[in-house]
C-alpha cells in the first residue's frame, strides 16, 4: 500500500540519517537533522499514533543528545520544549524556553510556546500577562496577525464582553 512504501521510506531514511549522526559524532548539523526528520513523520498523519509516538520520543531524545554538548543552542532549546510541551513536561519546557529567549529574544512563536507551558502549569496570571505584553507590541494587519491579536485578547481578559 503507499502508506507502507512510505513508511518504509521513511525508515529507511531514518537509518540514514542515525548513521550519519552516529559517524559524525554527533554533529550539531547531523543530530539536527535527524530530529528534524523525525519531527516531520510524527506531524506528517501518515503513521499510525503508537509510530507518530515514538518518532516524537525519538527526536526529543536527539535534541536531548545535542544539548547535553551545546546546551545553549536555541533551535535545540525552542524544538525541544515543542515535544516537552506534548509530553506533558511543562516545567522543563518552560526553563527552556526561558533560556532561549536569553540568548536569542523573543519571537511571536516562543511567547505562545511560553505561553503555552504556563497554562500547563496553571500560571494563568503569568499567561494574561505575557498576553497583554504581545497584544500591545504585536503588528501587522493581516489575516494571521489579526488572529494572533484576537486570541491575545481573550487570553488577556480584555476581550469585549457580551451582555
Amino acid at each position: 500500500s503507499a502508506a507502507a512504501s512510505i513508511e518504509a521510506r521513511y525508515a529507511e531514511h531514518t537509518y540514514e540519517l542515525s548513521q550519519r549522526a552516529a559517524r559524525s559524532g554527533g554533529k550539531r548539523e547531523d543530530v539536527l537533522a535527524l530530529a528534524e526528520h523525525l519531527v516531520e513523520f510524527a506531524e506528517s498523519g501518515i503513521a499510525e499514533a503508537s509510530r507518530t509516538e515514538e518518532a516524537r520520543k525519538a527526536a526529543l531524545s536527539s535534541y536531548n543528545q545535542l544539548l547535553a554538548t551545546q546546551p545553549n543552542d536555541s533551535l535545540a532549546l525552542i524544538a525541544s520544549s515543542r515535544l516537552l510541551l506534548h509530553f506533558g513536561e511543562a516545567a522543563e519546557a518552560a526553563r527552556r524556553i526561558r533560556l532561549a529567549t536569553q540568548l536569542t529574544g523573543t519571537t511571536a512563536e516562543v511567547a505562545s510556546l511560553h505561553m503555552q507551558a504556563l497554562f500547563q502549569l496553571n500560571r494563568f496570571d503569568d499567561v494574561r500577562k505575557m498576553a497583554r505584553h504581545w497584544l500591545s507590541v504585536s503588528q501587522g494587519s493581516d489575516r494571521d496577525a489579526q488572529r494572533l491579536r484576537a486570541a491575545l485578547r481573550l487570553w488577556s481578559g480584555d476581550s469585549p464582553r457580551v451582555a
